[in-house]
């Protein structure tokens, strides 16, 4: 979860997408990235919205970028992921 006050969003296993708005969770039906572990989540001051990046499913590992505003998740950019992870680096 992140969180400045602009748009928290949690992501869990499911494909569930959460929203919270200082006060309580509250849980959003869109379509979005798919669940994973381990990934890095930013607030995103410009757009209001946050972004996530990376992670893994425990078989696949991802190298995407999402960005989550206005309660739409936005793919923004996919590619592979680095070498140095396949390799335990």
């Amino acid at each position: 979860m992140t969180g400045t006050g602009l748009a928290p969003v949690v992501r869990c296993q499911g494909h569930d997408t959460w929203e919270y708005n200082g006060f309580a969770c509250r849980k959003i039906s869109i379509s979005g990235p798919i669940a994973r572990n381990h990934c890095a989540m930013g607030d995103n001051i410009k757009n209001k919205g946050t972004v996530l990046f990376g992670g893994h499913d425990g078989e696949n590992i991802f190298g995407d970028t999402w960005a989550f505003a206005d309660k739409t998740w936005t793919l923004l950019r996919k590619m592979e992921f680095m070498a140095r992870i396949k390799h335990n680096y």
